[in-house]
């Protein structure tokens, strides 16, 4: 039993079910650059070199990299064209007057080509730039490397961009890839280097050797200082943005504080053949305080040793919260909780997501949830309630390699819905691993034969049904297992945040139903919608 091979396609979240909520539709390239006190036209097409005006633009890119661009201008690429080269842009904009860098006329995107070079755009120690409506091709270690060493760095904002085709020799760093954000320092970050509000939206980024896709904050020696907040990036946001076909992570915050991941996919990351400088995953945080990854798709995600997960809350974060994410056939887990370097992850919430089929290649963390420590860390707080869960190999792995649990934070698994599609001799035991510490009840479990019982006082252990879910868990997509009418899983959750600091329920579900609609809450990532008739009754 699987999912439809039609669902492993880019974007099922984006399209099919938050295309209406997105600030920026996906598709919005015919934005107009935002006003300024000088335009500079650049159409690397004309035969003969101009000043820079619409009737004689510049036609190559060093007349751009020798200008130095005031507050409130703009740069504007004629659409349809390409420049060879590398774009090193100077100057700086203000609060409320960036520089733009943007296109015009009518076609496709402008494209930055820069070869072999090692990176087709960078800015570097620039506040108050906007770049967008533009794409890049090519760099041997980059395509768009955004820069600081020194202070903090305002405003970078990149708006309908695609960055491809990004080879080179194998990364030795983290820190590459298609679209790195990200401070240059030295090992202890003694200058203080760091951004402060940074938005990526509609960024799509795909096709590299190098390691990351959309990587913010820093990928490399953060490990002595990541953990003094003072250093780290702030106001950092990725949405509605897409990656694939990259040898090492796709979205990843590293070092950030006030973070966001949203309405984004990533699929076909982790392609690297062979481990040399870490495992990656899909969509993750580290060492991030009060962040947030939401609405969200992983699948078909790898790894060339441990890891190639869908979600990871890493070590060192604080107040992370994971949840109305589509996390599908990874090979190896759906959501991961770590705690490590003599450091405690704290108050983590994983809410709302839907797990389906994963561990698909993993022998090791194959199944849906991950939680370990080692190297001294620890975990205080973990709230794990209304999921849905169908799984091959089970629900837990933890290892607690050091510490484990720790302090005094709420720490449970409730209303969850747990769909075993496997069975072993002994029933479903080995399907759903006891972890010492963290509190059960109110959950569904669905066993495929034998014998066996959560121990949970409130929860309900059953047979596959049909009179769970709206249709079969083999085909179709998330709308699939929503909960039908009369289904075991209606108003048989609980308000977990009754009486727990430091806890609350969200307000909804995976589609973004009201909750609760009826007496109780629902088992699991959806609330059945109360009509007049459940009113009455």
């Amino acid at each position: 039993m699987m999912f439809s091979l039609g669902l492993l396609r880019p974007l099922y979240l984006a399209s099919a079910l938050v295309a209406g909520c997105s600030e920026v539709p996906l598709d919005d390239v015919s934005q107009a650059p935002d006003p300024g006190e000088s335009r500079y036209f650049v159409d690397c097409s004309a035969t003969a070199p101009g000043e820079g005006s619409e009737l004689r633009p510049w036609n190559g890119l060093s007349a751009v990299n020798a200008h130095l661009f005031e507050a409130g201008e703009s740069v504007l690429f004629k659409r349809g064209t390409t420049c060879e080269g590398i774009l090193t842009p100077r100057g700086s904009g203000v609060p409320g007057a960036p520089v733009v860098l943007d296109s015009y006329g009518e076609g496709t995107q402008p494209v930055i080509d820069g070869g072999d070079a090692e990176y087709a755009i960078k800015l570097a120690n620039q506040s108050y730039w906007k770049l967008r409506n533009i794409e890049t091709s090519g760099g041997t270690r980059y395509g768009i490397f955004v820069t600081v060493n020194a202070g903090t760095a305002e405003h970078i904002y990149l708006e309908n961009v695609v960055v491809r085709d990004v080879y080179g020799t194998p990364p030795d760093s983290k820190n590459t890839g298609l679209v790195v954000i990200s401070p240059t320092h030295d090992e202890g970050n003694s200058t203080a280097a760091r951004f402060n509000d940074v938005v990526l939206d509609n960024v799509t980024a795909h096709n590299t050797n190098q390691w990351a896709g959309i990587l913010v904050g820093t990928g490399t020696a953060a490990d002595g200082w990541a953990s003094n907040e003072k250093l780290r990036s702030s106001n950092v946001a990725v949405r509605n943005s897409r990656v694939h076909d990259v040898y090492g992570d796709g979205i990843v915050l590293f070092a950030v504080n006030e973070g966001l991941i949203e309405r984004s996919v990533a699929y076909r990351t982790g392609l690297e053949p062979t481990q040399t400088i870490g495992t990656p995953n899909a969509i993750w945080t580290w060492s991030c305080t009060n962040c947030t990854v939401q609405y969200n798709e992983a699948f078909d995600n790898r790894s060339p040793g441990v890891d190639g997960g869908a979600f990871d809350i890493d070590w060192g974060s604080t107040n992370t919260i994971v949840q109305y994410n589509y996390g599908h056939h990874n090979a190896a887990y759906c959501i991961a909780i770590f705690g490590a370097a003599g450091l405690t992850t704290t108050n983590s919430i994983v809410r709302y997501n839907i797990c389906a089929f994963n561990g698909v290649e993993a022998d090791r963390q194959n199944k849906e949830i991950e939680i370990t420590t080692w190297d001294g860390g620890m975990i205080d707080g973990l709230q794990i309630y209304n999921n849905t869960i169908i799984t091959r190999h089970g629900v837990f792995n933890s290892d607690f390699y050091s510490g484990g649990f720790t302090g005094d934070l709420p720490r449970f698994f409730k209303n969850n819905i747990v769909y075993a599609v496997t069975a072993t001799e002994s029933g479903a035991g080995p399907l759903f691993e006891e972890i010492e510490g963290l509190e059960r009840d109110h959950n569904l479990y669905v066993v495929p034969g034998g014998d066996w019982s959560s121990g949970e006082a409130n929860s309900v252990q059953t047979g596959p049904q049909v009179g769970l879910f709206v249709g079969h868990i083999g085909a179709g997509g998330p709308e699939r297992i929503a909960l039908q009418r009369g289904s075991p899983a209606i108003d048989a959750g609980v308000d977990v945040c009754a009486g727990v600091e430091n806890c609350d329920m969200g307000g909804a579900d995976f589609f973004g139903t009201e909750t609760p609609q009826r007496a109780g809450y629902d088992i699991g990532a959806f609330e059945a919608v109360a009509s007049a008739k459940d009113a009455k009754e």
